[in-house]
């Protein structure tokens, strides 16, 4: 018997025994085990730890030994290399080193003599080198640099700090230390690959090595420290708890040797009872050499059938001799896993490709084959699939006709069968074949009776999933709840318990959990195991999965338990039975490898919203692939709920990127697993643009099809508020994860298509008790967005059906209810069109009762819609007046109307009661109000408004519609300048922060806009003392970096002189590389082309930009030149036109022949829009004068009117 100390030691122990002798264990030596070394003389110097370098240094620094304890002996390091050079450093360490006096002990040869996987040491001695003479076990390669890394093989002595006599610098002072992940990270990612695949342990080192500490610190700054391994610090330690609980706190797992036996304070003899026990693990054996068939090569192209036969058959021997020892682990170990794999994927193709005479030899073939991807937790490839179906259509007649008996020839083959067809089930579920799998499914049903209790519960759990993949919940529930069960089968029954708590049901599955652990606790007192494993790999994933559970109900009463717990997982751990460090591989495997190779825009949809994320590339063999498919069988496998709704998910971005590395080859199965994961932003990792864009349009109508019906049924459920049924929690969570998926794909999908979700939008949101408008919002905006011009108009009569006002008052609904009208307010600035769609008048009417209304949000939204309709010219002459005098029935201080919805500068020019000197009252509005200056609020915080502000918004606007008084205009160009002065400051004391500097730069671009405007509508020419003041104020501005080129050009507009250097300085600025520049430059261009004042030269310069696809801005530049092609200047000609022509053949050319990257994909698609949008003008443009239309010009029209063209491209054709 063990006693209360070894009890708590030997787990520790078994864990390490288990993973050394797995090939899953490292080490990292320190200089203590130095001191284990023999000395070769009476008159050897001991080897000096770190308080005796520290020491040393002092004394060499301050020519004094050092009589009181010090804490940074790096620092002193630091000093010693400042006074006296890097060359006397490197040469005291050299010096106090004994190295040569000493050999390597019997000990340093037990060490080396272990199978380690490597062997890390920040010692400069030569000992562990040495020691390999002496070991002849295993032959080690010398890592001294990181140069040498390129070529070592594993195992490897990685020196890390430098080496005697020669190999520099010696890792020691506080600089090193900083600079050593920067300048030595081929070291540091080289001990961080292998503390992701192995156990890592520490010999040799206290708590306070500097050496430990900064290599506990790097891995975790670089692996997190949620993903930071744990590690083991093994010696002989006296820790306080405080110590204790830092160093628990890092990961670090510390392994007292003490409580192995009374040591006395000897490390050699602790250390030696250490490695005892870790080499007597080897002799107990935990059958660690399974699999242990080696690769067995395939047959020669010159081979016979009957020779290549005969090696088939061998193969199939031994696969079956492996099963057959196989010790039966619910997930076979990582290592394990990927050797059967890489033993038997390169005979998959040749197995499957290979045909027998013998047909139930085949099959047998076909039993090892599967079996073996299986427990290699990969998926059944569609090449094998197309053989066990080929196989199993061949054979199904003859096992309908098996009756069970045992003298029937079918008999040897009667479980073969079944477990053909489950596989193949699986198969078709996760490709989302539901037809064959309904098909194929009635074989077993109808079979239910000569089927082993496995096998049909093995049936259960698919048929349950299959239903989970066709997201019919109740199906799932009924499934489950008919689920025959048999507490002989304990770990089926957990299974069951997984899904029941995905759904919601949290305490059943508890306990049926609790239940089948305590049914194979009893099945493991009754069978002695030996190389079967079956019991206790059972019992860990149990545990696993309960306490998973329980710690998503938060219930205070389990620590003792989960105590428990986490020793009895240690114990199972010896065994191969390690579920807490699967996961971990997993979710170290699917985060750490996916690295920023290149940045993209990859999970943003709507156009012009950018923004830089991170995308990861892959092809189909590459290890992420594949750690991919095993993440998801292994869930599946083991029964793990993916999430608890409400409560808990799973390795949230591990699931994540792991349905996205598999969505290339496995599209159904990726989305079902987003879907059971129910986060609606991470749909955006699949149903991309990218990933549409390879979708044909027929295909993206019958999954919206396929999800629309979905949704429906699950919001007429859920809309009745029953929530007791079973499920009930997950279908909410679905009605978030629906709409999102369909608001990507109805950017590609037909018009009816739209209409119809639109149809069922409408009813929803005027049904009383629906209230998840955050869930539709992107719903309604990108269906409505991705109609044309003509079809928003069209579907007017259905947009006026939709309320107002969403249901209640709470705040979060009002936030989150978009009124469709308030996504149509683009349309009221295009031409408007012989509209014969009429509107109801007891809609307009209704409207405008609403207009009148005290409730100021719905007077808001039906201000906002009539106003709308009356600019699409909907609202005829009687309805308007009404429509005038509702609006300003509510009106401010100054008269003007107020909770519109819209500014009140709308209103002088539009909507006014005759005879009202709407005019003045502006002005009088104006004159009330005063700029952000900050420098006024009492406040002395910074608002981040991004710049906005409604008085200047007011203001801009009103300048443009009224004619101001000269007086005014004056004053405004002063406050304007005391704004600017009094708050300049701000730009530059806040250089450092980077937002509120930005805060004020924005603020300022205020300034620039309202100059423009006075500058453009105002009449100033005359009136030198603000010309010249604004001329100062822009100047000003500008030595402070702002780009204030439109509001120069506004101010020279009638000076010949200023007008022709400021075309000058646009013309040259076209080009620029800079952003900003760009940005006023084709502002500028834009003033030039309202005014009539565009030069044949800046025509030039702008077709040429477009002509070499030149950026950046290069979307804008196009968007311009449409814009000069509508207004058909006369300065048009067909030098412009020729430039036009070759940007865009450029631009089709490189669309055609090269593969667009998914990471650039979104900024692509906007190019096209607006080439195609370019393409029509041009189209236009030349049609209306007969002239000759070129080829290139139908072949963008051909990519716009293609069906398989996003509808933003096909629209601009359209429209």
């Amino acid at each position: 018997m063990y006693t209360d100390d070894k009890k708590r030691i030997i787990p520790l122990l078994n864990d390490i025994a288990s993973r050394l002798w797995d090939g899953h264990a490292a080490v990292l030596v320190g200089a203590g085990f130095s001191r284990n070394a023999k000395p070769t003389s009476n008159r050897a110097r001991s080897f000096p730890m770190w308080n005796d370098f520290g020491d040393i240094f002092y004394e060499k620094i301050y020519c004094e030994k050092n009589t009181s304890r010090y804490s940074n002996v790096l620092k002193l390091g630091d000093e010693v290399q400042a006074a006296f050079g890097r060359n006397v450093l490197e040469r005291i360490i050299k010096e106090n080193i004994p190295d040569e006096e000493y050999e390597p002990s019997l000990l340093h040869i037990t060490l080396l003599n272990l199978p380690w996987v490597d062997v890390f040491t920040t010692n400069y001695d030569t000992l562990l080198e040495r020691t390999c003479v002496s070991v002849e076990s295993r032959k080690y390669d010398f890592v001294l640099n990181k140069n040498d890394l390129m070529n070592a093989e594993k195992p490897r002595i990685i020196k890390l700090h430098g080496s005697l006599p020669s190999e520099r610098p010696f890792i020691m002072t506080e600089e090193d230390y900083r600079r050593y992940p920067t300048d030595f990270s081929p070291f540091v990612n080289t001990v961080q690959q292998s503390l992701i695949e192995n156990t890592l342990c520490l010999i040799g080192f206290s708590g306070d090595d500097p050496n430990f500490l900064s290599w506990i610190g790097w891995i975790r700054d670089n692996l997190g420290s949620e993903n930071a391994p744990k590690i083991f610090l093994v010696g002989l330690f006296s820790f306080n708890e405080a110590q204790r609980k830092l160093l628990e706190r890092r990961n670090i797992v510390i392994v007292d040797i003490s409580l192995l036996g009374d040591f006395k304070g000897n490390h050699y003899k602790a250390h030696e009872s250490f490695f005892k026990y870790l080499n007597d693990k080897k002799k107990e054996g935990v059958n660690v050499e399974w699999p242990d068939l080696e690769y067995i090569g395939l047959p020669s192209i010159k081979s016979s059938q009957e020779e290549k036969e005969k090696e088939v058959l061998s193969v199939i021997n031994a696969w079956r001799n492996d099963r057959e020892k196989f010790p039966n682990w619910c997930i076979v170990p990582e290592n394990k896993r990927r050797t059967l794999w890489r033993r038997t994927e390169g005979w998959m193709n040749y197995i499957s490709e290979f045909s027998f005479l013998n047909e139930r030899k085949e099959m047998e073939i076909a039993y090892e084959l599967v079996w073996r991807v299986n427990k290699s937790l990969m998926p059944l490839f569609d090449n094998v699939a197309v053989y066990v179906s080929n196989l199993i259509e061949k054979n199904k007649k003859d096992f309908s006709e098996y009756d069970g008996d045992k003298n029937d020839i079918y008999y040897d083959i009667s479980e073969i069968f079944p477990f053909l067809i489950i596989n193949l089930l699986k198969y078709y579920r996760q490709e989302g074949i539901p037809d064959k799998w309904l098909s194929l499914s009635k074989i077993i049903i109808n079979k239910k009776h000569v089927l082993s209790p496995e096998l049909y519960a093995e049936f259960e759990y698919e048929n349950a999933l299959f239903s989970y993949s066709q997201l019919d919940i109740d199906e799932v529930v009924n499934k489950l709840s008919r689920w025959e069960r048999n507490l002989q089968l304990p770990f089926h029954e957990a299974k069951r318990a997984g899904l029941l708590a995905e759904l919601g049901m949290v305490d059943e599955s508890i306990s049926i959990l609790e239940s089948s652990l305590s049914t194979i606790r009893r099945n493991s007192l009754i069978n002695t195991f030996g190389y079967d494993f079956s019991n206790l790999s059972q019992e860990a994933y149990i545990i696993f999965i309960i306490r998973f559970l329980k710690n998503s109900l938060w219930r205070e009463d389990e620590d003792e338990k989960s105590n428990f717990y986490t020793e009895r997982l240690a114990i199972l751990s010896q065994y191969g039975c390690e579920p807490i460090n699967e996961l971990k591989f997993f979710e170290i495997r699917l985060e750490y490898n996916l690295k920023d190779e290149d940045s993209s825009a990859e999970d943003e949809f709507d156009l012009g919203r950018r923004r830089q994320t991170q995308s990861f590339g892959f092809s189909v063999w590459d290890d992420i692939a594949i750690y991919s498919y095993n993440f998801f069988l292994f869930v599946e496998e083991i029964g793990m709920p993916l999430r608890i709704p409400n409560k808990l998910t799973i390795s949230k971005k591990t699931v994540i990127n792991a349905a996205t590395n598999i969505y290339s080859y496995s599209p159904e199965w990726a989305m079902l697993s987003l879907m059971r994961f129910s986060d609606e932003k991470s749909i955006g990792r699949i149903y991309n643009r990218y990933h549409l864009s390879k979708m044909d349009r027929n295909k993206v109508n019958e999954i919206i099809d396929k999800y629309f019906i979905k949704l429906k049924s699950i919001y007429d459920k859920t809309s009745t508020g029953i929530e007791s049924s079973k499920g009930f929690h997950l279908e909410k969570c679905l009605l978030r994860i629906i709409p999102e998926l369909l608001s990507r794909l109805v950017t590609k999908c037909s018009f009816e298509k739209k209409k119809e979700i639109l149809i069922f939008l409408c009813d929803i949101f005027n049904s009383n008790d629906f209230h998840e408008y955050a869930c539709v919002k992107n719903l309604v905006k990108r269906t409505i967005g991705s109609l044309s011009s003509e079809q928003k108009i069209e579907l007017i009569p259905l947009f006026i059906k939709f309320p107002i006002l969403p249901n209640g008052d709470e705040m979060r609904r009002r936030y989150d209810f978009i009124n469709p009208f308030e996504l149509l307010v683009e349309e009221t600035k295009k031409e408007r069109r012989n509209n014969k769609i009429k509107i109801p008048k007891v809609t307009l009417n209704g409207d405008i009762v609403n207009i009148n209304s005290d409730n100021v949000l719905l007077r808001r939204m039906a201000s906002l819609r009539m106003i709308v309709l009356y600019d699409l010219g909907f609202v005829d002459s009687p309805k308007i007046d009404k429509m005038i005098k509702a609006i300003w029935s509510r009106t401010d201080s100054f008269g003007l109307p107020e909770e519109t919805d819209y500014y009140k500068f709308y209103f002088v020019k539009h909507l006014y009661p005759k005879g009202l000197n709407v005019r003045d009252m502006m002005i009088e509005y104006i004159r009330t109000y005063d700029f952000p200056v900050q420098s006024k609020n009492k406040d002395k915080g910074v608002n981040i408004t991004n710049g906005r502000s409604y008085y200047c918004r007011e203001l801009i606007g009103s300048l443009e519609f009224i004619e101001f008084p000269l007086g005014e205009i004056d004053t405004l160009v002063k406050e304007l300048e005391g704004w600017y002065h009094s708050d300049r400051k701000l730009l530059f004391e806040n250089k450092n922060f980077k937002d509120i500097k930005n805060e004020f730069i924005k603020r300022f671009s205020n300034i620039i806009d309202i100059l423009i405007n006075i500058c453009l509508y105002q009449k100033i020419t005359n009136y030198k003392d603000t010309k010249e003041r604004i001329l100062y104020l822009l100047n000003e501005m500008k030595s402070d970096g702002f780009i204030v080129i439109p509001a120069l050009l506004s101010l020279s507009l009638d000076d010949k002189e200023m007008f022709r250097d400021i075309l000058a300085s646009i013309e040259d600025n076209l080009h620029s590389s800079d952003e900003d520049i760009i940005v006023g430059v084709i502002r500028s261009l834009y003033i030039l082309l309202r005014k009539g004042k565009l030069s044949d030269s800046l025509l030039r310069a702008i077709g040429e930009k477009i002509k070499w696809n030149h950026e950046p801005y290069l979307i804008e530049c196009m968007n311009l030149s449409s814009d000069i092609l509508h207004e058909n200047i006369p300065l048009i000609g067909d030098g412009f036109i020729g430039s036009l022509l070759s940007g865009l053949q450029k631009m089709h050319r490189e669309d055609e022949n090269f593969e667009i990257k998914s990471d650039v994909y979104l900024s692509n698609l906007e190019k096209r829009v607006s080439a195609a949008k370019l393409a029509f003008q041009i189209s236009k443009y030349l049609s209306n004068k007969n002239e000759y239309v070129p080829e290139i010009i139908y072949e963008w029209r051909r990519v716009c009117t293609s069906s398989e063209e996003f509808d933003e491209i096909k629209n601009v054709w359209l429209d």
